[in-house]
């Protein structure tokens, strides 16, 4: 059994790194402590868990005869091999909702639109997104539509900016 562990670690917004364990620790403390080897860190942290879930697609290769035969063959059918999703699960994509739910960004990003939307209802001060904030934004967004559709429409993008602007006001612009 491979012990190796694949990790995606956020130090900070701007600092993001892939970090492999060889030995999959056996408690947080543990943990922690390999943590602190690896990134060469000098200070004490919590950990926050994000758990990202990546469905695993299974190819099957499928040999398909061709009718069409050629001399230089001599009379042997050709074969071609294609990749075929059989005995693959079916779509998993979900069908186009109606009113699109807007999903949750990271703490970060989700607290300082919550700010920026109870100052919205305040005085209607709208909010300038810095651009990794609207990076973000955007990544889940395109996440979130792709497990719907792999190439949305136009009225798709429309659904999809009225849901965002009624969940987070602060965004609208004038």
């Amino acid at each position: 059994m491979d012990q190796r562990l694949l990790l995606r670690v956020i130090v900070t917004e701007d600092d993001k790194r892939n970090l492999t364990l060889n030995k999959r620790p056996q408690s947080i403390e543990e943990f922690k402590v390999q943590l602190v080897d690896k990134l060469s860190l000098q200070y004490d942290f919590k950990l926050q868990a994000t758990v990202k879930i990546i469905p695993l697609v299974t190819l099957y290769l499928t040999a398909l005869s061709s009718p069409t035969t050629t001399s230089d063959t001599e009379g042997s059918t050709a074969d071609t091999e294609i990749l075929s999703t059989v005995g693959a699960p079916p779509s998993l994509r979900q069908q186009w909702p109606e009113f699109f739910d807007i999903p949750n960004f990271s703490v970060d990003v989700e607290y300082r639109l919550r700010q920026a939307d109870l100052a919205f209802m305040k005085d209607e001060t709208r909010m300038t997104l810095p651009r990794d904030m609207k990076h973000d934004i955007l990544e889940k967004l395109a996440e979130t539509m792709y497990s719907f559709k792999a190439y949305p429409e136009d009225d798709d993008f429309s659904s999809v900016a009225k849901a965002l602007i009624s969940k987070h006001p602060c965004l609208t612009e004038p």
